[in-house]
């Protein structure tokens, strides 16, 4: 799987396939506060962007 990190902490992904659904699924099992938005084109995973949020009690 060909992904790559730019500074806004956004994960691009070269080229769909079934490690692309596994790399999101860590994205979400690894975060506690927050949101994964998957951006599609052509039917392609082509940037997942993590928002983790840290909450102090």
């Amino acid at each position: 799987m060909g992904t790559e990190n730019n500074k806004t902490g956004a994960v691009l992904i070269k080229k769909s396939s079934t490690d692309d659904i596994k790399k999101v699924e860590e994205l979400i099992k690894n975060i506690k506060f927050g949101s994964v938005t998957i951006h599609v084109e052509d039917a392609r995973i082509v940037q997942v962007d993590k928002n983790e949020k840290i909450r102090f009690r």
